[in-house]
């Protein structure tokens, strides 16, 4: 739209506008002057008509109020309250139909005449216009309302009634019109056609209405939109111009009917319509406007066809011209014919036009070869206004804050400085303001994932479009910044180092070296600048192993390893030497790296820490660490040469008492005479090692026979037994060595040791000072016996044991006095298993104490079901001497007899076995006595066995001794065997103990027994073994042989065989 404003063919419109512009001016005042006297003439015949009307009416409205002032005057009515005064005014009512009641209310406004019969009481005192007459006197006009008297619409018209005595006020003659009759004499009046007239009271409420209009009665004229009269105006009619109910354009007049006085005004109104006059002025005003537009268009047109032709036309073409030419192309515009203005202009356009294009063409090769460059640089490029918009930045610039290029315009420049670095970047703003110039500047911008970034911003302002704007080439120097901090710490580092560091041009002469450098090998730097590295030789390292080093530093580019050298002083050191080679980018080698690092102490240090590894700190022999080295290379050899060697572990006999009597002191000195001796007693070749304590191993290597062995060892034996002096004490100590021979005994290292040191154990029990080897067969049998045990265990955890019960009776009384508990095995491939089966195997081993308290328990189990049964009889238990010995056994076995309270202790019985392995015989003693005072009883089994039994009965408190099986079952046959029972039964007299036999098969060995007065037994021929379930049966079955008790039937003596035990 603006731009057509601004077009040719805008300007022309507005120039035919202008030349059509005084015709529509005339047409314009002709209608507004044609529409103002048709006004004025409807306005003037409006209020002839009102007054017209207001005169007829007013004549109306003076008439009646002549007509009451009359009425006033008559005596009937001065008396309104006489019944008279209704009759008379009925009778005037009849001569009149103007109106439609007549009536006097009193001066209270009580209705007392009139002429129409009143249903109820009437009181008019509230009507303005009754209050009017009655309190001024005056002739009053009332508003529209509903006739109490009469119950019809109307109008009211009232005149005072005085008295004419007196002159009071006594009344009000009161004449009511109806609304319709007054419409009636409206409609007498000659109105212009489609007029309309109506008269109003003083609230604008219409009381009478033409044409005839029932339902508009009694409405506001606003309701109607017509003009509501002013009261106040002192002007008695108004004009106005407006639509009414009907939607009709009218000139309404309004007219005041009655004088102010009357009180109440009236008005009559007419309403003129005006539509068809303004229609008529405007159809003429718009034949007239159309046929000034008929000549303008007809001007317009021949205008628009010249100004075209000569004008517009050729514009056209070289405005199509300017187009194609805005886009990049020249379009030849051909010769047309026209204005010789625009001929000219056209041709001028031509030539500029080629001018032009070749120049943007060379312009536009110019951007795009900038563009390419600001894309393609590896410089991070930007522009940005003074407030820190970013207009434009290239890919580097991007890149290095890690985001895409649309990202980083969508930021603000302010927004990719690091806040601390914010002012910094602030004063180099001010400083190009001032200077604008390039000015240049180090500041960190903050990357996209937070971290910062140092950059080198150089910024200078450009003016573009009006608008200073920053251009800025930005330049990532993190990695200057690694080296600069690089090249920092090298410095420090080769300044600083601890190491020697030097280097060394590609033909190996030293170029620069450190301080620390110069302390290692005492030369002053001047003194080894420009010389060859392998000053640092010695005649340590031979020329090729020089050779060997330069080979490796060309091959893989580094060396690394130990040297010796010597120190400017002679001094000779020993040095950890790395040497790495520098390459340029064509990989050619320029300098060599070497840190030096003396390790003089280190080596010393370490000798030491290997000879503390090797080595025992207080004899020097080697210890068992260096012991097993040399032991291997023993065994390599030994194979390779075909001979054998020997490992004896010797441990010193009585060392102990001599360290535990002279203290450690004395002792280590006894150790350290005793290792030279021994190391004497050896040959070359052999290795004698302290492995801890008294104990020593010797490997004796090249033996051809065991013979060659046993003089060495033999040797060994007397220098250990020789006496030592220490300190004034002359100190006397044997040994005792357990040798195995290899490949004899083909094991491990370890294994050898492990066999010598048990072949040491046997020599110690075979009584010591002796030389004892190990046998292979023997040490089968250890493997087996270690088997057997670990299946007991096995067995055990899996509670695959159970008791057997064999009873001891009376033989003279047939009473059973008791039960031995016996172990069984319920094994799951061999069956039931008798305790020589599977004790044997666990003697003196930790696990027969558990099985030990295994039967303990369960018998106390089993006596408390019995006592629950009604059997009480008391069960023996055998215990060993390894469970006895036990330093917890009382305390044990009081927390088992604990945990079965109802259990009588004196109803268990401990028998002891394997007397002749009880060491502490007063520590047995206590214990047996600690248990006597719990209840518990002893006995002494498997008697005349051992070799200190009368020892045993003698010391221990065991109230019963049980007769070997051995001696009881052949004694009948055997002369001795009886001899030794009949020994053992007077020993038992004669200590007061009681007696009792085992193994007793037959009805014989009972009678025997009880021809020696031996009365209790047990054995095959009394009852075998049985479950706990079967005891309580037989012990009622139980009766012994009518042999053993004449005085008794004989219930059968057992089935005979021996004891289970």
């Amino acid at each position: 739209m603006r731009q057509f404003l601004h077009s040719l063919r805008a300007r022309l419109v507005a120039l035919v506008v202008l030349v059509a512009l005084p015709g529509v001016a005339m047409l314009a005042v002709n209608a507004w002057k044609g529409r103002i006297e048709a006004i004025e003439g409807a306005q003037q015949q409006a209020i002839d008509t009102a007054s017209l009307l207001a005169s007829d009416q007013a004549r109306l409205i003076e008439e009646t109020r002549r007509y009451l002032e009359r009425l006033a005057q008559f005596p009937e009515v001065q008396q309104p309250a006489s019944p008279a005064c209704s009759a008379f005014l009925t009778k005037v009512l009849g001569l009149t139909e103007r109106y439609v009641n007549l009536g006097v209310p009193g001066a209270d406004g009580e209705l007392l005449c009139n002429a129409l019969p009143l249903k109820t009481r009437v009181n008019v005192a509230d009507r303005s216009y009754i209050r009017r007459a009655l309190d001024k006197g005056e002739f009053s006009i009332g508003e529209f309302q509903t006739d109490r008297a009469a119950g019809v619409t109307s109008v009211n018209f009232a005149y005072p009634v005085v008295a004419p005595a007196d002159g009071r006020v006594v009344g009000a003659a009161v004449a009511v019109i109806s609304l319709s009759w007054w419409s009636e004499r409206l409609a007498e009046t000659r109105l212009p056609e489609k007029s309309i007239a109506y008269i109003a009271d003083a609230d604008n409420r219409i009381v009478a209405h033409f044409p005839e209009a029932r339902d508009r009665l009694g409405l506001k004229l606003g309701e109607l939109n017509i003009q509501t009269p002013d009261a106040d105006s002192a002007s008695n009619y108004t004009v106005a111009v407006s639509k009414d109910g009907s939607g009709i354009t009218r000139i309404f007049a309004l007219m005041r009917l009655v004088d102010r006085d009357f009180g109440s005004p009236v008005f009559v109104g007419v309403g003129i319509p005006f539509d068809a006059r303004m229609a008529a002025i405007e159809s003429q005003a718009i034949k007239g406007a159309l046929m000034l537009l008929f000549f303008v268009a007809l001007m317009f047109v021949t205008a628009m066809w010249g100004v075209r032709v000569s004008i517009l036309q050729p514009l056209e073409q070289l405005t199509r011209s300017t187009g194609a030419l805005e886009s990049g192309k020249h379009q030849h515009v051909a010769q047309f014919k026209g204005a010789l203005e625009l001929v000219r202009l056209q041709e001028r356009f031509s030539r500029m036009a080629r001018k032009r294009l070749e120049t943007e063409k060379q312009l536009q090769d110019s951007k795009n070869y900038n563009r390419m460059l600001f894309e393609t640089t590896p410089v991070g490029l930007a522009l940005r206004s003074r407030d820190g918009r970013l207009l434009d930045v290239n890919p580097a610039f991007a890149a290095i804050l890690g985001r895409t290029i649309a990202e980083t315009k969508a930021l603000n420049y302010r927004d990719i400085i690091e806040p601390e670095r914010a002012d910094d970047e602030v004063r180099q703003l001010e400083r190009l303001r001032v200077m604008e110039s390039c000015c240049r500047y180090e500041v960190d911008y903050r990357h996209r994932d937070g971290h910062s970034i140092p950059v080198r911003v150089s910024s200078m302002v450009l003016e573009r479009g009006g608008e200073r704007l920053i251009w800025s080439s930005v330049e990532d120097v993190t990695a200057d910044k690694q080296a600069e901090a690089s090249l920092r710490l090298a410095a420090s580092v080769f300044t600083h180092a601890r190491e020697g560091i030097f280097i060394t041009d590609a033909e190996g002469r030293i170029v620069d070296a450190n301080q620390t450098f110069c302390e290692i090998t005492g030369y002053a730097r001047e003194e080894f600048i420009g010389q060859p590295a392998n000053l640092l030789g010695s005649g340590s390292q031979t020329p090729d192993y020089h050779a060997a080093m330069w080979r490796m530093l060309r091959e893989r580019g580094h060396w690394y390893g130990e040297i010796w050298s010597d120190k400017k002083s002679g001094e000779h050191y020993a040095a950890m030497l790395t040497i790495s080679s520098v390459r340029d980018i064509s990989g050619g080698i320029t300098n060599y790296v070497a840190l030096l690092t003396d390790i003089t102490l280190m080596k010393a240090h370490e000798k030491q820490l290997e000879h503390i590894a090797h080595y025992d700190a207080l004899t020097g022999l080697p210890n068992r660490v260096l012991l097993a080295d040399r032991l291997k290379h023993a065994m390599a050899q030994s194979q390779r040469r075909g001979l054998s060697l020997a490992v004896a572990y010797l441990d010193l006999d009585g060392f102990k008492p001599v360290n535990d009597t002279h203290g450690h002191n004395v002792g280590d000195k006894l150790l350290n005479v005793l290792s030279d001796r021994m190391k004497d007693a050896l040959r070359d070749g052999d290795t004698l090692a302290r492995i801890g304590g008294d104990e020593f191993v010797a490997v004796l290597t090249d033996l051809h026979t065991r013979k060659d062995g046993e003089v060495v060892l033999d040797r060994m034996l007397q220098a250990v037994a020789e006496p030592v002096t220490v300190d004034g004490l002359v100190l006397r100590v044997s040994a005792s060595i357990g040798v195995t021979l290899y490949p004899q005994d083909a094991a491990e290292a370890e294994v050898l040791m492990r066999h010598a040191d048990q072949a040491m154990y046997l020599a110690k029990q075979a009584g010591k000072n002796r030389c004892h080897f190990f046998d292979v067969s023997y040490d089968a049998e250890l493997k087996s016996l270690h088997a057997s045990r670990q299946a007991v265990r096995e067995g055990f955890e899996r509670g695959e044991f159970l008791l057997h019960y064999q009873p001891k009776v009376n033989l003279k009384t047939g009473v059973v006095v008791g039960l031995e508990a016996l172990i069984r095995w319920q094994h799951p491939v061999r069956g039931l298993l008798v305790p020589d089966g599977f004790l044997p195997q666990i003697e003196d081993h930790v696990i027969s104490v558990e099985v030990g308290e295994w039967v303990i328990d369960t018998v106390l189990s089993q006596l408390d079901a019995w006592r629950a049964a009604g059997l009480n009889l008391p069960v023996s238990v055998n215990v060993g001497a390894r469970q006895l010995q036990q330093g917890d056994f009382v305390v044990r076995l009081a927390a088992l007899l604990a945990a079965h309270p109802e259990v009588d202790p004196q109803l268990l019985e401990l028998e002891i076995v394997e007397t002749n392995a009880l060491e502490d015989m007063e520590q047995v003693c206590e214990l047996m006595h600690a248990c006597l005072a719990m209840g518990v009883r002893f006995s002494l089994d498997d008697f005349g066995t051992g070799y200190s039994s009368l020892t045993y009965l003698r010391r221990l408190p065991a109230g019963l001794l049980k007769i070997d099986q051995s001696f009881v079952r052949d004694m009948l046959d055997d002369a001795d065997d009886m001899a030794i029972v009949e020994g053992v039964v007077g020993l038992a007299a004669a200590f007061q103990r009681d007696v009792l036999a085992e193994g007793v098969e037959t009805v014989a060995h009972g009678t025997k027994l009880l021809e020696l007065g031996c009365v209790l037994a047990q054995g095959f021929g009394i009852a075998r073994p049985m479950p706990s379930d079967a005891v309580p049966a037989w012990v009622t079955s139980w009766r012994p042989d009518s042999a053993w008790n004449p005085g008794k039937p004989d219930a059968g003596a057992g089935d005979g065989g021996g004891d289970a035990g």
